[in-house]
């Protein structure tokens, strides 16, 4: 299986990349990405402009700030 993850944060893709930056998240998503590999899922990034209007980016973007200001979201 492949799955192709886009995303506007570059920052993002460089951490994921530079294996000496740790922080939490990053941290999290690697050892996700790892799980995947195991079960042999394969992963392509890439990097998508930001506020151009990109459907799926906007919709992105709305259910992350929903996600961060709503303490009570069932994810």
């Amino acid at each position: 299986m492949k799955v192709a993850i886009y995303t506007d944060s570059q920052i993002t893709i460089d951490s994921l990349r530079n294996v000496s930056k740790h922080n939490y998240l990053i941290e999290d998503i690697r050892e996700q990405l790892k799980a995947a590999e195991e079960d042999n899922w394969l992963e392509e990034f890439g990097w998508v402009k930001a506020f151009v209007g990109i459907f799926s980016n906007v919709l992105a973007d709305r259910l992350a700030k929903q996600a961060a200001s709503d303490n009570d979201l069932n994810i």
